[in-house]
């Protein structure tokens, strides 16, 4: 493209002057910012000329200011976030530890606690993404809920039955916020998300980080592996990514497993 192409402003890389007008535009949906204004996802689209290799997002929402390569447990949250690229959907900030023992008790896999290894972050992340749902659910803020674990289930219960007197317990508070997950799931499988979706652009998939991204250089995130650990995890189809019925059934979602019962 050229800059006639997009209402005569300079977007080469690095020219903020062109970009400050762009958003204008965007704001406005003046002109060319029409398109950007539709998303990254339909921009590319309408621009084609292979702009959807450079569309950076999931599902169609773009994602946040890091490089997933160098954070794999990240990298898988994105992939399988409910809405697309949206890293607030399980943050498992675990992963920068480097406490392979505490890996190794908590999830399994000593990689649990690495940011360059794969394994383990299947769990890491079914266990962060449910610490996000408790964080929407009480409106707190996922910084100390999640990121600082500050909020284990086990507390939250005692907080829950000390303002309902109801009865949780650590275990029915998580349990709660693993059925918020697989409601989720069930909601956009049956809108046609399937495993092809939980994914992440080819760049961060083939393209490894150069060479000076220093311990992150030749980093690829490894996705395929991550979303079998993921979907066990979570009791869904390996295949298919779909919630499986015996996870259903324990969750007390039996009216919702007739919904996608013979989808595959």
């Amino acid at each position: 493209m050229t800059s006639s192409d997009v209402d005569g402003l300079d977007l080469r890389w690095g020219s903020k002057d062109g970009i400050v007008q762009m958003i204008r535009k965007i704001a406005f949906r003046e002109g060319f910012g029409d398109v950007f204004a539709k998303g990254i996802r339909e921009a590319a689209r309408l621009i084609g000329r292979g702009s959807e290799e450079l569309a950076m997002h999931v599902k169609g929402l773009e994602f946040f200011q890091a490089e997933p390569r160098g954070m794999k447990g990240y990298a898988l949250g994105l992939a399988v976030s409910t809405r697309g690229g949206d890293h607030l959907r399980s943050e498992p900030s675990f992963e920068f530890t480097g406490d392979r023992k505490e890996g190794l008790r908590r999830f399994g896999a000593e990689g649990a606690a690495l940011r360059l290894a794969h394994e383990g972050k299947g769990r890491l992340v079914k266990h962060f993404e449910e610490l996000c749902v408790l964080a929407d659910s009480l409106e707190a803020c996922k910084n100390t809920v999640v990121n600082m674990e500050v909020l284990p289930f086990e507390l939250a219960a005692r907080f829950l039955n000390a303002a309902t007197g109801i009865g949780f317990d650590g275990r029915s508070v998580q349990q709660a916020c693993e059925r918020v997950m697989n409601l989720e799931r069930v909601f956009i499988v049956l809108r046609g998300v399937r495993r092809k979706d939980d994914t992440l652009p080819k760049r961060f998939l083939q393209e490894p980080l150069p060479s000076d991204s220093g311990p992150s250089s030749g980093s690829v995130v490894e996705i395929e592996p991550m979303l079998d650990d993921y979907y066990r995890a979570r009791g869904w189809d390996l295949a298919t990514g779909i919630p499986l019925e015996g996870t259903l059934r324990r969750l007390g979602l039996e009216k919702d497993w007739k919904s996608i019962a013979g989808l595959t």
